[in-house]
């Protein structure tokens, strides 16, 4: 499992280039980002042409639009585990370099990040420990023998299914922290070897669609709790959240009508029963459908191939081996959606600034939309080291069980550059959950009823 991508860290690069200096309102102007648009951006210094490399990029072309005219290097780096790969590719991009702020005096948080980075690198941070991750591999196995043979050798009555049904959630949550890591690359030295654990991992342990995930968290790491563009937080017909979107749809008398005031409510209804058994089943298959994804269907289907002959012959058939499919994402979906949740519902969610001065820089952009959740054993195990959100999205290709380590360092930083760095107890912090909850729907009424 040894990575060796410490080695290096940042790399020089392109030789600099003759050219002009390239000025900030220049490269500004090339902000369209996306499919078929114009985009310029930033990296250490030097502007790059992307406009018709977007569509090749591994991770989208959607992720552009976030960072098109601007600087970009803290997120390449935070995304690229070895930069010499990338770097490949951007010599036939390189337009010039660009042209130094004229405020350039102290370091900013990003250089500041990129030193706590290369101090990661030279301490071992960025290697993952084999026994970590095969321990968590062969505990989900465990869990799954244990509950298979809870069925076999105890019988199938409403107590034993139960206990199988849990001790299945389990096991699926733990999958889930799992698939998170090789996502992002954390583990292995290269791409395709992530690639094909977290295809194992999230397809054929889980039942879920790599591609879609990749496409879904990607975005929401590029931009937290920027409406349409993170995906998490792009729920209007049901939810408002955050200060701005409630008063905007409320001015437009968008939506449904009198719904919002009650969503804190509803929230217990349709958030954590239903998010896993429900939508995410259907976002999987419609985003299989579109992109005619036939290897990650393959590995789909061949979760519920090894269900049925695991558990359809103990449970009477197809039927009884739903009924226990759906009765374990039902668990398992309110452990998924208080944990995923609680670190970004209750910060702050507003509209992209686009390529402007009051875009938020990368740094600020995380903290203020992410919070932590105070360290523990048993935080750590429940959460899968979630707990740890802002290092994480700050370092998403850390492997996890190093984020207690490098969290003293972040918090240095967020001190030097008087950026709020926030940590709450697990139950505090899911509780803020429904709080914000009922405070934007009540902004949404305040706003809706205003010239009543």
């Amino acid at each position: 499992m040894g990575k060796g991508r410490g080695k290096g860290g940042r790399d020089s690069g392109p030789s600099p280039s003759p050219s002009p200096p390239i000025a900030e309102a220049e490269f500004r102007k090339h902000a369209g980002g996306g499919p078929g648009k114009d985009a310029w951006l930033v990296v250490d210094g030097q502007v790059y042409d992307v406009s018709s490399f977007q569509h090749r990029h591994p991770g989208g072309a959607e992720l552009f639009r976030a960072w098109a005219g601007r600087d970009a290097s803290a997120p390449f780096h935070a995304f690229h585990p070895d930069p010499s790969i990338p770097r490949k590719y951007l010599p036939s991009l390189l337009k010039g370099p660009a042209a130094a702020p004229a405020h350039d005096v102290h370091p900013t948080p990003e250089q500041d990040l990129e030193k706590v980075r290369e101090h990661a690198r030279e301490q071992g941070w960025f290697e993952p420990s084999a026994f970590f991750y095969t321990w968590n591999i062969a505990s989900v196995v465990v869990l799954e023998a244990v509950a298979w043979c809870v069925l076999a050798y105890v019988g199938t009555g409403w107590g034993p299914f139960a206990l199988a049904c849990l001790l299945l959630a389990t096991a699926q949550a733990q999958a889930g922290w799992l698939q998170h890591d090789f996502g992002h690359s954390s583990v292995f030295a290269t791409r395709r070897a992530n690639k094909l654990m977290h295809c194992l991992i999230i397809g054929h342990f889980k039942g879920a669609s790599s591609s879609w995930w990749n496409y879904r968290h990607f975005k929401h790491h590029s931009q937290p709790n920027i409406v349409k563009e993170d995906p998490d937080v792009n729920v209007p017909y049901l939810f408002l959240l955050g200060d701005v979107i409630p008063e905007k749809w409320a001015e437009k008398k968008a939506g449904v009508h009198s719904l919002y005031h009650y969503q804190h409510l509803y929230w217990w209804m349709l958030g954590p029963p239903l998010l896993l058994p429900t939508y995410f089943i259907f976002d999987n298959l419609t985003h299989l459908w579109r992109t005619r994804d036939l290897y990650d269907f393959a590995w789909l289907m061949s979760f519920f191939v090894r269900w049925h002959f695991q558990f359809s012959p103990l449970l009477g058939g197809l039927s009884g081996m739903f009924g226990l499919y759906f009765s374990m994402r039902f668990v398992e979906s309110h452990w998924f959606t208080w944990v995923t949740q609680m670190n970004h519902i209750p910060m702050d969610i507003d509209f992209h600034k686009g390529a402007t001065k009051d875009s938020k820089d990368w740094i600020r952009l995380q903290l203020e939309s992410t919070l932590n959740v105070h360290p523990g054993a048993f935080n750590d195990w429940f959460t899968g080291h979630l707990n740890y959100q802002i290092e994480h999205h700050l370092m998403p290709t850390m492997p996890r069980h190093h984020y207690p380590k490098v969290k003293p360092l972040i918090e240095d930083l967020c001190r030097k550059h008087s950026i709020v760095y926030r940590s709450k107890t697990l139950l505090g912090a899911m509780g803020d959950i429904v709080a914000s909850m009922k405070a934007s729907g009540q902004l949404w009424l305040e706003a809706y009823h205003l010239d009543d």
